[in-house]
């Protein structure tokens, strides 16, 4: 993966995968004004699937480009973050193993909509409910992908 997107010692951004990647903050500089459109891996591959093991789902990052035949930096941060705004079915909610484990999402949840200084981007966000980044709990910060070694395009969100 390319070294934004690696797991190192040293992160290149901070980023909270509760947020829209709009809140990434660079921790290298100077950062290239070209960074998001940049290829996501070398070779660059036409698609990614990432799994996470707190999460019962795959995330499939494909070119949001028709233009361009490879997934990009920002292509996995849009893709990530889309994915993870999913609402939670109550099947999937079933899923979670214990009664403490889904207590955890649950308040996940809250805090979520609760760190709204806005009333109305507050009231937004308690109606819309579970989303898939609170099964996260505390660790939504973005730590890296490393590959899967499953073949190929097989990617794991840290």
């Amino acid at each position: 993966a390319h070294c934004l997107l690696s797991v190192t010692a040293s992160p290149a951004v901070e980023y909270d995968l509760s947020y829209s990647p709009s809140t990434i903050k660079p921790l290298m500089y100077p950062m290239p004004a070209d960074i998001w459109d940049q290829p996501a891996t070398m070779p660059t591959v036409p698609f990614m699937d990432i799994s996470c093991p707190r999460l019962p789902w795959r995330v499939t990052v494909v070119p949001r480009s028709k233009t361009i035949g490879y997934v990009t930096i920002g292509d996995v941060f849009e893709a990530l973050y889309r994915a993870l705004r999913i609402n939670v079915t109550a099947a999937e909610f079933a899923l979670i193993p214990s009664p403490d484990a889904k207590k955890k999402v649950t308040t996940t949840y809250q805090l979520r909509y609760k760190r709204q200084s806005d009333v109305r981007a507050y009231e937004d966000e308690k109606a819309h409910g579970l989303k898939r980044v609170d099964f996260l709990g505390e660790h939504t910060h973005f730590k890296g992908l490393t590959s899967s070694k499953g073949g190929v395009g097989g990617w794991i969100l840290h």
